[in-house]
C-alpha cells in the first residue's frame, strides 16, 4: 500500500502466496485514498479461489487495515478502528466514526434512558390528584360499576357512550354523576381536539425507529413502556395516591360500600335518585299510554305531581296498571264527549290517576298490577343494588319508592350517621 496513516495486520502469519494476495487485495492505485488497484476477480486464481465471494471471505478472517491517526481511535475507549473489507476501509477514510461499535451501543442506550428519564417525569404521564375519600356514596358506587363494567385497562385510554352507561337511567342524573367523578378527578378527559403529543414524544418514537437495533432488550422494553404510558385521546380512570392499580380502587370502594356511613345529604341524595329514576321510568309508561289509546296529555306541573306520589306509593307495575287503565277511561270519555276542550282533555289523564289514588287509600284497596312493557330496564345502579344491598331481589318494579327507600337505608350495609 501507499505511505499512509492506514497498516495492514495479519490475523496469523501467512505463507508468501497468502501474503501476496492480501498485499495486491489493499492496493490503492498511485495518488487516490480508496479506489483499488486490482478487481478482487483478477486476483481470484493467485490461491486457486473459484470466485470473489471467495476472495474476500479469506482477507477478512485473516486479516484487517487499521490506522496509527489518533483520529481512527474511538472517542471514548480510545480503541483503534479497523476495517475488514474495502466497503469498510471506503467508509472508513471518507467518514472516521467517533465511537467503536461497542460504545455506540453504549452511547445510544445512555440517551434512550435519558430520555426515558425525561418522559417519566413529563406531566403527560401524571394523572390528577384524586382523593378517594371526597366520593360521595352514590358517587362510590358509580365509579365501581364503570370500573366493573366497562372496558377498562390500567394507564389506557376508555372510550364508551354516555347513553350506553346507564348509570341511573336518568340522563340528567348520569351527567352530574360523571360531572362530579370528572370534578373529583376519579375519571378525566383528554379531547382529540386538544391532543398534541409533546416534541418528546416525538423524539423518542423517531429515536426507536432509527436506533431501534442498538438498544438493549430492557432498555426497549422501557422505551416502549413509557411510550404506552402516554396519554392519548379518552377517557381515563386516576389511581389515587398509595394504590397501585384499579384492581386495589375496585377492592376499596367495594369494602366501603358495604360498610358505608351515610350522612343526610348521602340519605337525600339517594332518595332523590330513586324517586327521580321511578318517575323518569313511569313518563316512559304515560308515553306508552297515551300512544296506546290515542289520548293527549299535558306534561306539566300538575303531572309531575302526581307521578311522584304514584311512584312513592306504589310499584311501577302497579303504576302502569293504574294509568293504562285510567287512559282507557279517558278515552272513553273522549268518545262522550266528542266536543271537549283541549284544556280539558290534557289534564283529564292525571285528574282521574289522582282521584283513583285518594279512592284506594280511603277504601284501603289493594290495586292491580300490570307486566311492564320490555323496553322498560333496569339502571347498573339499580341492578348493583338489587344484587349485593337488597340481597339478590331482582329489580325495583314490585317496589314503591318509599318502599325502596326503607329497604336500602334498613340495609346491613348501611350505618346512618349524625
Amino acid at each position: 500500500m501507499p505511505d499512509t496513516n492506514f497498516y495492514l495486520c495479519y490475523e496469523n502469519t501467512p505463507n508468501q502466496s497468502e501474503e501476496f494476495l492480501l498485499h495486491k487485495f489493499w492496493m490503492l492505485e498511485d495518488g487516490t485514498k480508496y479506489k483499488f488497484k486490482y478487481n478482487i476477480c483478477e486476483l481470484q486464481g493467485i490461491l486457486g479461489f473459484k470466485n470473489a465471494r471467495y476472495v474476500s471471505n479469506f482477507v477478512k478472517t485473516n486479516c484487517f487495515i487499521s490506522s496509527n491517526a489518533t483520529t481512527h481511535n474511538c472517542d471514548y475507549c480510545k480503541k483503534k478502528f479497523c476495517a475488514r473489507n474495502r466497503s469498510e476501509f471506503i467508509k472508513f477514510v471518507k467518514s472516521p466514526p467517533r465511537f467503536c461499535e461497542n460504545c455506540y451501543e453504549i452511547q445510544i442506550n445512555a440517551i434512550a434512558l435519558e430520555k426515558i428519564d425525561l418522559l417519566e417525569a413529563s406531566e403527560y404521564l401524571s394523572s390528577p390528584d384524586f382523593i378517594i375519600q371526597d366520593l360521595s356514596y352514590l358517587e362510590q358506587i358509580s365509579l365501581l360499576i364503570m370500573l366493573s363494567e366497562l372496558d377498562i385497562t390500567h394507564g389506557k385510554a376508555s372510550v364508551f357512550i354516555q347513553d350506553e352507561l346507564n348509570l341511573t337511567g336518568v340522563y340528567e342524573f348520569d351527567i352530574d354523576l360523571l360531572s362530579a367523578l370528572l370534578r373529583k378527578n376519579a375519571i378525566y378527559y383528554i379531547d382529540e381536539k386538544d391532543y398534541d403529543p409533546p416534541t418528546l414524544v416525538q423524539e423518542i418514537n423517531f429515536y426507536e425507529i432509527q436506533y431501534g437495533q442498538y438498544l438493549y432488550p430492557h432498555v426497549l422494553h422501557a422505551l416502549t413502556l413509557q411510550q404506552q404510558k402516554f396519554k392519548k385521546p379518552g377517557v381515563y380512570f386516576s389511581t389515587p395516591a398509595n394504590f397501585n392499580n384499579l384492581d386495589e380502587v375496585k377492592d376499596y370502594l367495594f369494602e366501603q360500600i358495604n360498610n358505608a356511613e351515610l350522612t343526610l345529604f348521602d340519605v337525600e341524595k339517594m332518595s332523590e335518585f330513586i324517586i327521580t329514576s321511578l318517575v323518569d321510568k313511569a313518563y316512559q309508561l304515560v308515553n306508552e299510554v297515551k300512544y296506546r289509546h290515542n289520548i293527549s296529555v299535558e306534561m306539566k306541573m300538575k303531572l309531575d305531581t302526581v307521578i311522584t306520589r304514584l311512584v312513592n306509593n306504589y310499584s311501577l307495575s302497579v303504576a302502569y296498571s293504574m294509568l293504562d287503565y285510567q287512559a282507557m277511561r279517558v278515552s272513553a270519555q273522549y268518545n262522550a264527549t266528542p266536543y271537549m276542550p283541549s284544556y280539558v282533555k290534557d289534564k283529564l289523564l292525571a285528574k282521574l290517576v289522582e282521584e283513583h289514588m285518594s279512592k284506594l287509600e280511603t277504601y284501603n284497596n289493594i290495586p292491580y298490577v300490570k307486566k311492564l312493557p320490555f323496553h322498560i330496564l333496569s339502571s347498573r345502579i339499580e341492578d348493583f343494588v338489587s344484587y349485593y344491598i337488597f340481597a339478590g331481589q331482582l329489580s325495583w318494579s314490585s317496589l314503591s319508592g318509599d318502599e325502596i327507600i326503607e329497604k336500602w337505608l334498613n340495609s346491613p350495609t348501611i350505618k346512618l350517621i349524625e
